[in-house]
């Protein structure tokens, strides 16, 4: 009968070779999770630009105002220049930027970003709100382009994507 001798323990190759493992797998999973704030980001510009589309195609379709304007309820407009908090698009039967139930109704409600994003806006909004009219035009804006700033400040170097809105309605992203 043979005897077979058992190791016990790890060779010293076997060790290297599990701490390389280790390293590359720890390497990709910070990439990974930078790869994934990236990608939130973009959604949740995606989303903003989304519901500007919504009230505009809105306002047109059913030919009057429609509004979308920052809140923090789902239910009633913030007057706050920081969206983060959320939004909500309805269609504003008397143009008032406010929303008056039950005349004007709700259309769609953004809740409020998630990791920690910011989302400022700045320019010609009147009252914290972008309002349509029939023909899919501003009615509060003036000659200056608007901008809205969403910010990730957990990235490594802090991204920013900027969302421009022109008078006419005509929406671009920038980094």
């Amino acid at each position: 009968m043979v005897k077979v001798n058992k190791s016990q323990g790890f060779t010293l190759m076997e060790l290297m070779v599990t701490i390389v493992i280790i390293g590359i797998l720890a390497a990709m999973s910070v990439g990974l999770v930078n790869l994934v704030k990236r990608g939130r980001l973009t959604a949740q510009i995606n989303t903003l630009i989304s519901s500007i589309g919504i009230a505009r195609s809105e306002a047109i379709k059913r030919s009057q105002t429609a509004t979308i304007c920052s809140s923090t309820n789902g239910t009633a407009c913030s007057g706050n220049a920081d969206w983060a908090t959320g939004w909500i698009v309805f269609d504003d039967v008397n143009g008032n930027a406010t929303v008056d139930a039950p005349a004007d109704t709700i259309i769609r409600v953004s809740p409020r970003l998630t990791g920690g994003n910011t989302l400022i806006y700045a320019g010609f909004i009147a009252n914290g709100s972008l309002t349509f009219g029939r023909q899919g035009r501003f009615l509060n804006a003036n000659i200056n382009n608007g901008t809205f700033t969403l910010t990730d400040t957990t990235l490594p170097a802090a991204q920013v994507k900027q969302l421009i809105i022109s008078a006419t309605g005509r929406a671009r992203v920038i980094r």
